[in-house]
């Protein structure tokens, strides 16, 4: 094999579809029926224990001035589904996609992704691509998608995702901009672009 024709490429996503909605993020979680003003931590993805289902709750359980939403499904359904009756701060909607999955990436704070094991999710670029902050943890490849100033890489456990909801909280109360610097970083790294350079590479390399 030679060494020369081996190349690098980030994943994409349609930049144009995953989006910072102009509308404000009160507005659509009043559309969604979402608390106004709490901070919400979004996970999206397979309800697996895998993706750290059970730390998200744990957090959960120990802050109630934090609420989780849950986007997915999987073999914990009947546990979130349970949660969501009996913890006010705990929200399960089930799988969205296209328009209404980019609303709840708009409602949220930041995205939560605390897996036990991941590769380079898809998750994060759709979550940096609507301008939100990420939380992920060291395990896997999901920790080398963005640089540290979008977020947070953390060892996976219910306190250290509320220390690092904390910290992520006190960046969006002293500099907004760091929606636009998600965003921004998701264009350049994260664009279809990436998608036309795979195919380019495949067909002439």
């Amino acid at each position: 094999m030679n060494a020369n024709k081996i190349k690098g490429f980030n994943q994409w996503v349609d930049n144009k579809k995953m989006f910072i909605d102009k509308n404000n993020e009160y507005e659509i979680r009043k559309k969604l029926g979402l608390p106004e003003d709490k901070t919400i931590i979004l996970f999206v993805g397979r309800l697996l224990e895998m993706k750290g289902i059970l730390h998200l709750l744990q957090a959960a359980h120990k802050n109630k001035n934090y609420f989780f939403v849950f986007v997915g499904t999987g073999k914990m359904d009947n546990l979130l589904k349970k949660e969501s009756e009996e913890n006010a701060n705990v929200i399960y909607v089930g799988r969205k996609i296209g328009k209404e999955l980019v609303d709840y990436y708009n409602a949220s704070s930041m995205v939560a992704l605390p897996s036990l094991e991941e590769g380079s999710s898809l998750v994060v670029a759709e979550a940096l691509s609507c301008g939100r902050p990420m939380i992920v943890t060291s395990r896997g490849s999901s920790k080398n998608m963005f640089p540290d100033e979008l977020g947070e890489k953390i060892e996976p456990s219910a306190d250290n995702l509320l220390a690092a909801i904390e910290r992520i909280e006190k960046k969006l109360k002293d500099n907004y901009e760091l929606r636009k610097k998600c965003r921004n970083f998701a264009l350049k790294k994260f664009s279809d672009t990436n998608g036309a350079e795979i195919i380019k590479g495949y067909q002439y390399d």
